[in-house]
């Protein structure tokens, strides 16, 4: 967890939702927003799968990235859990990853019935668009035929999505803003947060919000909601269902509530 040197009196702080692969839609919001050098942009993660073009969200996200050295890339469920699968086909055997790495693998494989926790999370990749992933990429049903091959992405996308980080804080005139990818355990500190909660929580941290103390506003994506960013006490929520029919893709100032969505017009 890192805090910044960011100025709220010159620029805007920003959090994007969850983009999924639609690399088109990203373009087109962009442009609505038009950041500046100034802005704190907070990527929320879930950059690649379902949507069409994964590889065109992560060589756009790179180039944003070198144009805006502010910005910050959070990792979502969807990039760790690829992370996890490459890294699987990296070493062959699930036996042979280093007990620190293990802590994914063996968390939720019993879930899945599947008999060991590689396998678990290659179909839970294919089961949650992982395909489309790869289809972007060039490997067609690759997946599917022979298994997720250490070679399907090139580095330059595997270095940027290993560099992702798990949470963001900004502490500005007394309050913490906390920028995640799924939410908070809300009863437990942030600084106490168990990482799988920050990338997959969902109800348990939607439905007890309220609860967090005035000092604290969580930003965060992952469960979609159609309500406008803002409505909830206690967090921003930026994914608005960008895959579902209707679903737009969302950017949000969290400081001031202002709003822009694909297909739609700027908001406050």
């Amino acid at each position: 967890m890192q805090q910044s040197d960011f100025n709220p009196a010159k620029g805007r702080l920003l959090a994007v939702g969850d983009i999924h692969g639609h690399a088109d839609k990203l373009i087109a919001l962009m442009e609505q927003v038009q950041p500046t050098a100034s802005d704190r942009v907070v990527f929320v993660g879930d950059y690649i799968d379902r949507g069409p073009d994964s590889k065109g969200v992560i060589d756009y996200l790179l180039d944003f990235g070198r144009r805006f050295p502010n910005t910050v890339f959070l990792r979502g469920d969807h990039e760790d859990v690829l992370l996890v699968v490459q890294r699987v086909a990296e070493i062959g055997f699930v036996r042979d990853i280093p007990p620190e790495e293990r802590y994914h693998l063996f968390s939720k494989s019993s879930d899945w019935g599947c008999s060991h926790p590689g396998q678990m999370y290659q179909l839970r990749f294919l089961y949650n668009g992982g395909g489309a992933t790869l289809k972007s990429y060039e490997h067609g049903c690759l997946f599917e035929q022979i298994g997720y091959q250490a070679d399907c992405l090139p580095q330059q996308h595997l270095d940027f999505l290993r560099a992702t980080r798990i949470s963001h804080l900004e502490v500005i005139d007394g309050m913490r803003y906390f920028f995640v990818h799924a939410g908070i355990w809300p009863t437990d500190p942030i600084d106490w947060q168990d990482e799988m909660d920050l990338l997959f929580i969902d109800e348990r941290f939607l439905h007890r919000s309220s609860c967090l103390p005035d000092d604290l506003l969580v930003v965060h994506g992952h469960t979609s909601e159609h309500e406008p960013p803002g409505t909830f006490k206690g967090r921003i929520n930026v994914d608005s269902g960008v895959c579902q029919p209707n679903g737009k893709l969302t950017c949000c100032n969290v400081l001031t509530r202002e709003y822009w969505q694909t297909g739609g017009e700027s908001w406050q």
